[in-house]
């Protein structure tokens, strides 16, 4: 009685000092969560009606500028993204959130939402955001700014409430605002973020010269002088000049730029050739922060032209298809087929054969490929495959070869039967399986007992060659057969005697087992299976001798029987086992957690021969009775992995150590 109430007041405890660890790590990780506004627009929304600019035109005739703004802007447009960072080491939640905006000290009407979601430890996870401040609420300083230019400070205010936690989060950035009021009137109100940087293009080359046209099959190096504007990461990009239709970037590279001057360079080799694709040529530009900072003049030059690469077209030369050295037009379903072309002139570079099966109501099936590098110069190639199918199987019609380079096809096989490849269907004689008998030591027998080895013997005959596993499997009454061995082997379709042994892990009766049968299997599908009647499926009785029988004979220290021992002493745990099944064994000294699975600290194994007999294991307690959970220490006995006698819970006979 006194250890339930012991056991319930540790739980309790235990269960306090949780809940009170949990609230420390919950407010520790949001005091860790930073959050961080970036924009990438922060610029006035025009209004270009005619009456809205004959006011602005009228308040600038007479100098009030302020008035010209306010008839103009009909709000400011805030474009970016809140970061949120989890700097601790816990996942932290993030609920739904509304957030305020400030501009220069004074709060606005508009605000945002932010949906719900995970921050894992040590990430961070980036929310867009997008909104427009109407002019009743943009400060008159901000007003000032956007007329003369200058810098305005925006502060995202963002709370939440989570239980017991109101978190409060605030980020605030300056920005360069650098349109006038004049830009506004003429419609030009791209981004106000400014940057002064200066980019001077310093050439196109290929092979260390300065080019302004380049072929299709060249690198080409772009280089480009950045100086002076804003430090910061900056992105060069390559960009195909496309004639109907939107720049593509071909390749881009960033950096990291401080300000001061420094040469850089990206290489690409260009895809298409100018007037492939709706392609003019290339160009670059910069960009920075998501906003495009600089751009090449669209002109040629500096432009790149490309021209097209003169080359010789490949020549390929079907030389047939082959079986044992013999050329074919049809052949067998489980033959070795053998491809051969010669390839002459040409682009040097890596190709690949492959094989496929013509397929009449589907797309075409690879079958086999071979890729090699061939140099430009006449070279015969061969690829071997066995075909999978035969005409008329599976809708094949037969077979075929492509010839790629760079995964675009540069060869394919006429369409006509020849030189495609006929394939016809394998003669074979069914498998045939005869069960030879259940054996124990050589006997032959319908029944055995639970210990003994028992072989199963087959003998297979005809039927296809390949390889074949004969399975040992449980009948189980209620639930999926269970495999208990297997043997896997060779068959070349002559007749061969094979077997598999096994030691039946239960007897009939037991864990819903009724017997044992076989099953044969090729290529992981059952190809022949024992009927499902006693005999010839084999059923196993239990031992005989009596079950086993264990007793604890005692804790030793010195030769002294005890109850408790010190943490330094040597140990000796004695048990006797009499009757049952002659098997090997293993004694397991564990240790008694409280909270948490018990712990092996010892164990010997040994061979049982069905006598009587005394067993022994020492151990030193590596804790005592308090100290990690430790209420002491017990003994099991297993077989097989499996548990068959375990110290009952209590003390004694389990042991406690001071």
């Amino acid at each position: 009685m006194k250890s339930i109430i012991r056991f319930i007041i540790t739980a309790v405890v235990v269960i306090i000092l949780l809940a009170v660890a949990t609230v420390a790590l919950g407010a520790y990780g949001y005091n860790q969560l930073e959050t961080d506004f970036d924009a990438t627009n922060f610029s006035p929304e025009i209004n270009t009606s005619l009456g809205n600019i004959i006011d602005t035109i009228t308040d600038i005739l007479t100098f009030n500028y302020l008035e010209a703004a306010i008839d103009l802007i009909d709000g400011v447009r805030i474009d970016g993204t809140l970061s949120f960072s989890n700097n601790s080491f816990i996942p932290l939640y993030i609920p739904e959130m509304e957030h305020q905006v400030y501009i220069e000290g004074q709060q606005c009407q508009e605000k945002f939402r932010t949906p719900s979601f995970w921050l894992g430890p040590s990430s961070h996870q980036n929310q867009t955001i997008s909104l427009l401040v109407d002019i009743e609420d943009v400060p008159d300083i901000l007003l000032q700014v956007l007329v003369n230019g200058g810098t305005s400070n925006v502060k995202i205010y963002s709370e939440f409430s989570l239980g017991t936690f109101t978190i409060v989060k605030e980020s605030t950035k300056s920005f360069s605002v650098n349109n006038s009021l004049a830009s506004f009137l003429t419609g030009d109100s791209s981004t106000s973020i400014s940057t002064s940087i200066n980019v001077s293009f310093t050439g196109w080359y290929v092979d260390g010269s300065q080019v302004t046209t380049a072929e299709e099959a060249e690198m080409v190096t772009a280089k480009v002088t950045l100086s002076d504007g804003d430090s910061g990461v900056y992105t060069i990009r390559i960009r195909r000049d496309v004639s109907s239709g939107t720049d593509q970037t071909v390749q881009e590279k960033s950096l990291s730029y401080n300000g001061s001057s420094t040469a850089r360079q990206v290489s690409f080799t260009p895809s298409y050739a100018t007037g492939e694709s709706s392609t003019n040529g290339y160009h670059i530009d910069i960009v920075k922060d998501g906003e495009t900072i600089w751009t090449m003049a669209n002109n040629y030059p500096p432009r790149l032209i490309v021209t097209t690469e003169v080359t010789t077209p490949l020549s390929v030369d079907f030389d047939g298809w082959y079986v044992d050295g013999r050329q074919v037009t049809t052949a067998e379903e489980a033959e070795m087929v053998t491809a051969k072309v010669t390839l002459s002139d040409g682009d040097s570079g890596v190709y690949t054969i492959r094989v496929r099966r013509d397929v009449s109501s589907g797309t075409d099936q690879t079958v086999q490929e071979e890729s090699f590098s061939y140099d430009g110069s006449s070279t015969a190639r061969q690829v071997s495959f066995i075909p999978p199918y035969a005409t008329g199987e599976s809708s094949t019609n037969g077979y075929h070869i492509d010839i790629l380079k760079d995964d675009e096809t540069v060869w394919t096989m006429a369409n006509n039967y020849p030189p495609r490849l006929i394939v016809a269907a394998e003669a074979t004689t069914p498998l045939s399986i005869d069960f030879d008998g259940w054996y124990v030591d050589g006997s032959q027998v319908t029944t055995a007992e639970e210990a003994e080895m028992v072989t199963a013997k087959v003998t297979l005959s005809d039927g296809d060659s390949g390889v074949y596993t004969i399975r040992i499997r449980r009948d189980v009454s209620s639930g999926t057969d269970q495999t208990v061995q297997e043997e896997s082997f060779s068959y070349d379709g002559s007749s061969t005697a094979r077997q598999v042994s096994f030691i039946p892990p239960y007897a009939t009766g037991e864990s819903s087992t009724n017997g044992y049968h076989i099953d044969i299997l090729k290529d992981g599908l059952s190809v022949w299976s024992m009927t499902n009647n006693y005999p010839p499926r084999l059923r196993i009785t239990t031992i005989t001798g009596g079950p086993l029988s264990i007793s604890f004979d005692g804790w030793y220290v010195n030769g002294s029987q005890i109850t408790t021992a010190n943490e330094g002493d040597t140990v000796t745990a004695v048990v006797s086992l009499s009757g049952g099944e002659a098997d090997d064994y293993t004694i397991q000294i564990r240790r008694d957690i409280s909270f948490g699975a018990d712990e092996t600290v010892k164990q010997a194994s040994f061979s049982y021969d069905g006598s009587s007999t005394a067993r022994q294991v020492s151990f030193i307690p590596p804790y005592a009775t308090g100290e990690s959970s430790t209420n002491g220490y017990h003994i099991d006995i297993l077989k097989d992995g499996l548990s068959v006698w375990s110290m009952t819970n209590n003390y004694p006979p389990r042991l406690r150590v001071s």
